[in-house]
C-alpha cells in the first residue's frame, strides 16, 4: 500500500482588485495495487513458444479538504468556506498473450521469424464529489507483433519489427462533470543492427524507430461558453520517430565504458482544441508541443570492477547524462 499526503499547503490569490482569498488545502490519498504475471516458455527443435497471463488491480482515492477565506472590500469582513474534493476509483486489467518463433533450417538457424498476440480486458470505475454520477466502463484490445532477425555473421545481427499496442481509456479526474476518454492506440516500427567487434571487446547497437499514434490521450484545460474544465481527451494524432545508438567498450581488464545517444522527432498530425473565444473546435497541430519529451538525450558511464581478496568482486561506477529542453504542457 502507498500513501500520498500533503498538509498545510497555503497560498494567497487575488480574485479581483477588491477581493483577496487565503486558500489552505489538506490533501491525503491512498493507492494500493497488486499484480500477477505468469509466463511459460517451451522450445522444440526449430520452434519456440511463449505464453502467459497477466492480472492487475488498483484502488486509489484522494481526499482534498480546502479552506477558503475571502476578505471583502475594506478588509473588515471575511467569509470562510470549506469545500471538499474527494475522488477515486478502481482499475482492473486481465490479459493473455502468446508468441511463436521459427528458425528455418535452410538458413542454418540464422534467420528467425516471430509472431505474437495479446488480448487485454480492462475495467475502469470512478467517482468524484463534483457530481453524483459514477463512471464504469469496459475496454478491450487485441495487439499483435511481427518480427524477423538475421545473424549476418556470428557477431552481427539485423532485425525488423512491427507491433501494435494500446492504453486503456478512463475518466478525467479533475473535471467538474463526468467525462470519459477512449483508448489510445499505436503502431510501432523498428529496424536495427546489433554487433560485437574486436573479439567482443566493443558492442554497438543502433536502431531507427517510428510510432504512429491514434486517439492520443492529452490533458487539456478547456474554456468555452459552458465554463472551464480540466479534461483528458483523445485530441490528437501523432507520429514520433528517431534513432538510438548504444556503445559498450571493454577498455582494459575490469574497465568498461558505455555511452548512448538518442534523437526523437515528435510531430502532431492533428490536434483538436476548443477555442475559448469562438467556442469552436480548431486544429492547433502546427503550434502544439509535446509534454516531457526531449529531442536529444546523451549518457556516458564508466565502471571499474576488481576482485578484492576473498571477499568478492567490488566495482565503482561513474555516470553523466544530459538532455535537451522539455516542456510540461501542450
Amino acid at each position: 500500500d502507498g500513501w500520498i499526503e500533503q498538509r498545510g499547503s497555503k497560498f494567497l490569490t487575488q480574485l479581483a482588485p477588491e477581493y483577496t482569498a487565503l486558500v489552505e488545502m489538506h490533501d491525503t490519498g491512498q493507492a494500493p495495487q497488486s499484480g500477477v504475471w505468469v509466463t511459460a516458455r517451451v522450445g522444440a527443435g526449430q520452434w519456440s513458444y511463449v505464453a502467459g497471463l497477466f492480472y492487475f488491480f488498483e484502488r486509489a482515492y484522494e481526499h482534498n479538504q480546502q479552506r477558503f477565506t475571502f476578505v471583502l472590500p475594506g478588509g473588515q469582513v471575511a467569509m470562510n468556506l470549506t469545500p471538499l474534493l474527494a475522488l477515486g476509483g478502481e482499475t482492473e486489467s486481465v490479459a493473455g498473450f502468446g508468441q511463436v518463433s521459427y528458425r528455418p533450417a535452410a538458413f542454418d538457424d540464422r534467420l528467425e521469424f516471430t509472431g505474437g498476440l495479446r488480448y487485454t480486458q480492462d475495467n475502469k470505475k470512478f467517482f468524484s464529489s463534483f457530481f453524483s454520477a459514477r463512471g464504469d466502463k469496459d475496454y478491450s484490445n487485441t495487439s499483435w507483433l511481427a518480427s524477423a532477425n538475421y545473424e549476418i555473421t556470428d557477431d552481427i545481427m539485423g532485425y525488423v519489427r512491427v507491433s501494435t499496442g494500446y492504453k486503456a481509456g478512463g475518466f478525467s479526474p479533475r473535471s467538474n462533470i463526468l467525462v470519459s476518454f477512449q483508448p489510445e492506440e499505436v503502431t510501432a516500427y523498428e529496424i536495427g543492427l546489433k554487433a560485437e567487434w574486436f573479439n567482443r571487446r566493443l558492442r554497438t547497437n543502433v536502431s531507427l524507430f517510428q510510432s504512429d499514434y491514434k486517439d492520443l490521450q492529452v490533458n487539456q484545460f478547456r474554456a468555452g461558453s459552458n465554463g472551464t474544465n480540466a479534461d483528458t481527451t483523445n485530441a490528437a494524432e501523432a507520429t514520433i520517430k528517431g534513432f538510438e545508438l548504444e556503445i559498450v567498450a571493454l577498455l582494459t581488464e575490469g574497465l568498461t565504458l558505455d555511452a548512448s545517444y538518442g534523437y526523437t522527432d515528435p510531430e502532431y498530425d492533428s490536434y483538436s482544441f476548443r477555442d475559448p473565444v469562438t467556442d469552436q473546435v480548431i486544429d492547433v497541430s502546427d503550434i502544439a508541443t509535446f509534454s516531457d519529451i526531449a529531442r536529444e538525450t546523451l549518457h556516458i558511464g564508466a565502471e571499474y570492477g576488481f576482485q578484492f581478496a576473498n571477499v568478492g568482486r567490488l566495482s565503482a561506477r561513474l555516470d553523466w547524462s544530459t538532455r535537451s529542453k522539455r516542456v510540461f504542457g501542450p
